[in-house]
């Protein structure tokens, strides 16, 4: 029953968005309304499964008691024929009271045998918002809240939690150009792999002040409460952040830092002295650009350099594998979800498996399509991130997908293109592999704005 259930939904999946010509969303009422998204991905492997890996990442993880690594990517759903879709529900409560509700079925592996058990999951994401204003005279109070799951969550200016999903709530007040924000994030350790449990984000920041007739500049001051101990360092760590965004154009400038302290202690008597500031420190310094909506090519431009202290990861490397419960099938404990294969490789658990040493990075994402005419596009997705690490050997992620698009409705697209982006089930994160050869790859997608 569950099984034909799932069918039957996957078909409407499919033919709701032709049939609403790819629309963003159905009304079908004006307090409610469904938005239907959808992916279908096939990567064909190739002979050669070698993947491009740090040395030392290869042989920590050889040595682990989560899968052993031994140079090759093993199984992803992506290689078996794997295909999502889901409804994603919007229901208006009163003004700024919303209610979201998404269903959201995957069929992991079609090599598998149709609709076979083990590769099959259906599961929902529950979130509440609230935008709303409280006056009184002449003054006012904005108020936001979201609670609930929060997929592709970005905390602060993207220094440590950044490109995950998360569970919690987010409180936001402001009142003319200040404003302070309570974040409330559940466990990270075991889903996310970094291992932080609970999180309670402070932070108070100055909006809009003026720079120059172009730019706004928002500076802020916080700290997380993370309360359970990590070692001698204490609960307590303050984050400053900066960002400016010009006024007429997507672009922005945006920075974080963040200080792990741990104080000087002693144990059996002997002095144990506090690490140096470079151990305790960890930062970053970015520039986001984007044009979505005229000429030819449009694009979305991200760099970023970091850096992280090795007292600032200390403890952050959290290892158990649940994304697979054997070789042969593609759920777990956990789940990874398809969608999140376009997501970037760029995440805090990269840079936490060098938890024995400070860390320096450049990253780079770039997407881009350039239109040959109104249905045809030319597709190049790009991500780099060039990793440093104390005496290390410097190691380079590249990451492609480029091909061609045909987009006969908007929103909707069919793609052949080539990849080396490889979905990972077999680490403590959700990460990727970076294939020594390109795979042939085709897709169907139908995407969900500000969701995929």
């Amino acid at each position: 029953m569950a099984g034909m259930f799932l069918k039957t939904t996957l078909c409407l999946l499919c033919l709701m968005p032709i049939y609403s010509m790819a629309q963003d969303s159905i009304a079908l009422h004006d307090r409610f309304a469904i938005t239907p998204f959808f992916g279908l991905d096939r990567l064909t492997p190739n002979d050669n499964r070698g993947v491009h890996l740090p040395a030392t990442i290869g042989r920590q993880r050889s040595h682990q008691h989560i899968r052993p690594y031994t140079g090759v990517y093993s199984n992803f759903p992506q290689w078996h024929f794997s295909l999502f879709g889901g409804l994603a529900t919007q229901t208006k409560l009163a003004d700024g009271y919303m209610m979201h509700f998404n269903l959201i079925g995957e069929d992991r592996a079609g090599s598998y045998g149709v609709l076979k058990a083990d590769n099959i999951v259906l599961f929902t994401q529950i979130k509440a918002t609230i935008d709303d204003t409280i006056r009184w005279g002449k003054q006012q109070l904005q108020v936001k809240l979201r609670i609930g799951d929060m997929p592709n969550f970005r905390h602060r200016n993207g220094l440590s939690i950044y490109n995950v999903d998360i569970q919690g709530a987010v409180v936001a007040l402001r009142y003319k150009r200040w404003s302070y924000r309570f974040t409330s994030i559940t466990d990270l350790s075991q889903h996310v792999g970094i291992g932080v449990q609970e999180v309670f984000g402070n932070d108070f920041v100055l909006n809009d002040i003026p720079l120059g007739n172009k730019y706004g500049l928002d500076v802020g001051a916080g700290w997380d409460y993370i309360p359970v101990g990590f070692g001698a360092t204490l609960p307590v760590i303050p984050h400053i952040q900066v960002s400016a965004r010009h006024k007429n154009r997507d672009l922005q400038f945006y920075s974080e830092i963040g200080c792990r302290m741990q104080p000087e202690s002693s144990f059996l008597g002997i002095r144990i002295p506090s690490p140096p500031l470079r151990q305790k420190l960890a930062g970053v310094i970015g520039l986001r650009i984007q044009n979505q909506t005229s000429g030819r090519w449009r694009y979305r431009q991200q760099l970023a350099l970091k850096y992280y202290g090795k007292i600032y990861n200390d403890d952050r490397y959290s290892v158990s594998e649940r994304y697979a419960s054997s070789a042969n099938t593609f759920t777990g404990e956990y789940l990874y979800p398809l969608r999140n294969a376009y997501r970037p490789f760029d995440q805090w658990a990269v840079y936490t498996e060098y938890y024995t040493t400070n860390v320096a990075a450049v990253s780079w994402q770039s997407q881009n399509k350039y239109a040959i005419n109104s249905k045809f596009n030319l597709m190049a997705n790009v991500e780099a991130v060039g990793i440093l690490a104390g005496r290390l050997d410097p190691f380079l992620y590249f990451f492609y997908e480029c091909g061609l698009t045909y987009e006969p409705v908007k929103g909707l697209e069919a793609m052949v293109y080539l990849s080396n982006k490889v979905m990972n089930l077999d680490v403590h994160y959700q990460t990727f592999y970076q294939a020594r050869r390109p795979l042939f790859s085709y897709g169907l997608r139908k995407r969900l704005t500000g969701y995929l």
